[in-house]
């Protein structure tokens, strides 16, 4: 979940992971964010695909650990 607050910085470190095929954030530095509480206030998403549910799982933990967000509190 983010903090509300304004976005100062978004790093994306390393690639992608293979069974990524999208993904979309948001907002962009300098953006209000109100904060997330549930599936319909979320920063963004990301959809993978493969026939293996697990590595779907462990892939969009992975890309989303990959992800610094920097929110300065308002």
């Amino acid at each position: 979940m983010l903090e509300e607050g304004r976005l100062s910085a978004l790093e994306l470190r390393s690639s992608v992971p293979e069974p990524v095929v999208e993904w979309k954030i948001a907002y962009q530095v300098g953006e209000h964010i109100p904060g997330s509480r549930d599936s319909f206030t979320r920063g963004g998403y990301i959809i993978a695909s493969s026939d293996s549910k697990a590595l779907v799982a462990k892939a969009i933990d992975d890309f989303y650990s990959r992800i610094v967000w920097k929110i300065d509190k308002i």
